[in-house]
C-alpha cells in the first residue's frame, strides 16, 4: 500500500505525469466559467463566481507555464517552482474560501481576500529568496518553508468550513464538501510528507478530487423549476385540496385599488395608491415606488405598501454604498431578480433594517423605463414575510403593469 501511495506522489509531481494535474484542474474551472457564464447577465454573485473562477484558472496557469519551462531546462527546478507551487496552492484556498461564502457583495469578505492575497504574495518573496539563499541539498518538502505552508493552508480551509457550516450560503454543502477533501489532502501532507520531494503530493491528490466540485456551481444560480402540471394538489386533513397561494390578482381590491388612482391629487396619496394597486395586482408582501435620482450615492424610496398589514409605507433613503447591487441596477435600467435570499445577504439585511421587517426576504426590482426616454426610477417588490420566489413570469407581468405606471407618472409630473 505504501508503495502504492509512493507512486501516486510520483506520478502527480514528477513530469510529464503532473500534466494530468494541471489538465484536470484546469479543466474543472473552464467547465465552471462557462456553464456559470449564462447566469452573469441577471444574477450579480454569479458576476463574482465567475471573477474567483478566472482569479483560480489564471493562477493555475502561470503554475503550469513555470513548470513547463522547468521541464524544458529553461528555469533551474530548484530556484522558482517549489515555492510558487506552494504559494498558488494557498492563494487558491482564499478564492475558493471568497467564492463558496460571499455570494454577495461584502465589504468585509472582499477586504480580507485582497488583504490575505497580499500576505501570500509577501510570503512567497520572502520564501523564495530565503529558499535560493539555502545552499544546501535538502528537498523543499524537509523545510520549514514547506511546514509553514501546508499549515496555513490547513487553516484557511479549516476557517472556511466552519463558516460555511455558520452562515450556510445557498450550495453550502458542496462548498463544504470540497473544504473537507482539500483538509484531509492537507492533513496527510503534514503528517505523512515526502520528506525526500520538491512537491505536496497530497494536496495534489485532494484538488484532484475537489476541483470537479465547481461544476455544481451553476446549481446555486439556477431558478426553481415550477412543479408539473399534473402535480396532485396537496390534501389537509379535511380531505379538502389545499389550494396554491395566487401569484397575481384580479380581485375587486385590485381593481379599486387601480381606479382609486383617479381620484388621487397629491403625491404622497398618489405614491401610496400606485404601490397599493401594484401590490394587489402582483400579491407582493411589500411595493415600492423609487424615485429617479441624479445622485448616483443615494437610492431614494418615495413610499410604498404593506399588503399584509394594509399600510402605507413611509419614504425612505438609502445609502447606495450599502445596496451596490439595487443602485447599480437603477443606473444602468436593469432588472434585478434576487430568488434565493441567502445568496445576497448583507444587502437585503440592510435593505431590511432599513425598511423595519425583522428578516430578509426576496426581491424583484422592475425598471420604470421607456423606449430611450429618460428612468423615472423603478418597482420595488419586496417579499419578506412569505419569501415568494420571484420567476421569469413574475418579471413579464410586473414589466407589462410598469407601463401603465410610466404613463401615470408622466401625466402627474411626480
Amino acid at each position: 500500500m505504501e508503495t502504492f501511495f509512493i507512486q501516486i506522489n510520483n506520478l502527480l509531481t514528477i513530469p510529464p505525469g503532473n500534466l494530468i494535474y494541471h489538465l484536470v484542474l484546469c479543466y474543472a474551472l473552464v467547465g465552471a466559467i462557462q456553464s456559470t457564464q449564462i447566469f452573469r447577465e441577471n444574477q450579480p454573485a454569479a458576476r463574482r463566481a465567475v471573477l474567483a473562477l478566472w482569479i483560480l484558472l489564471v493562477a493555475q496557469l502561470a503554475l503550469f507555464l513555470t513548470s513547463a519551462f522547468v521541464w524544458q531546462g529553461l528555469i533551474p527546478a530548484q530556484s522558482i517552482l517549489p515555492p510558487l507551487d506552494r504559494a498558488i496552492n494557498v492563494l487558491s484556498l482564499i478564492w475558493l474560501g471568497w467564492l463558496w461564502l460571499s455570494p454577495a457583495s461584502s465589504r468585509m469578505d472582499d477586504t480580507a481576500a485582497y488583504i490575505l492575497s497580499l500576505l501570500v504574495a509577501i510570503y512567497w518573496l520572502v520564501n523564495a529568496n530565503l529558499w535560493n539563499a539555502d545552499t544546501s541539498s535538502a528537498a523543499y518538502n524537509s523545510t520549514v518553508f514547506s511546514l509553514g505552508w501546508e499549515l496555513t493552508g490547513c487553516f484557511i480551509v479549516l476557517l472556511c468550513g466552519i463558516l460555511l457550516v455558520i452562515r450556510r450560503p445557498n450550495l453550502w454543502e458542496t462548498g463544504t464538501a470540497m473544504m473537507v477533501i482539500l483538509l484531509i489532502g492537507y492533513g496527510l501532507q503534514v503528517f505523512y510528507t515526502d520528506i525526500s520531494a520538491n512537491y505536496a503530493g497530497w494536496i495534489r491528490l485532494a484538488s484532484l478530487a475537489a476541483y470537479p466540485l465547481l461544476l455544481r456551481l451553476p446549481q446555486r444560480f439556477a431558478m426553481p423549476v415550477p412543479a408539473p402540471a399534473t402535480a396532485q394538489p396537496a390534501v389537509v386533513e379535511s380531505g379538502r385540496p389545499l389550494a396554491e397561494r395566487r401569484r397575481y390578482s384580479a380581485d375587486p381590491r385590485a381593481a379599486t385599488a387601480f381606479l382609486q388612482l383617479a381620484s388621487e391629487t397629491t403625491p404622497n396619496q398618489l405614491v401610496t395608491a400606485i404601490t397599493r394597486a401594484i401590490g394587489q395586482f402582483m400579491l407582493s408582501d411589500l411595493c415600492y415606488l423609487i424615485a429617479p435620482s441624479a445622485n448616483s450615492n443615494m437610492v431614494t424610496l418615495q413610499g410604498g405598501y404593506d399588503l399584509i398589514r394594509e399600510e402605507a409605507l413611509p419614504g425612505l433613503t438609502l445609502d447606495a454604498r450599502a445596496v451596490p447591487q439595487i443602485s447599480t441596477a437603477l443606473q444602468k435600467d436593469k432588472v434585478l431578480r434576487w430568488a434565493e435570499p441567502e445568496n445576497y445577504q448583507d444587502e437585503l439585511r440592510e435593505l431590511s433594517r432599513a425598511i423595519g421587517v425583522n428578516k430578509p426576504g426576496t426581491l424583484l426590482l422592475i425598471p420604470l423605463v421607456h423606449s430611450n426616454e429618460p428612468s423615472l426610477g423603478g418597482i420595488l417588490f419586496f417579499a419578506p414575510y412569505s419569501n415568494r420566489k420571484w420567476s421569469g413570469d413574475d418579471q413579464m407581468y410586473a414589466s407589462a403593469i410598469t407601463e401603465q405606471v410610466i404613463q401615470i407618472l408622466r401625466k402627474s409630473n411626480l
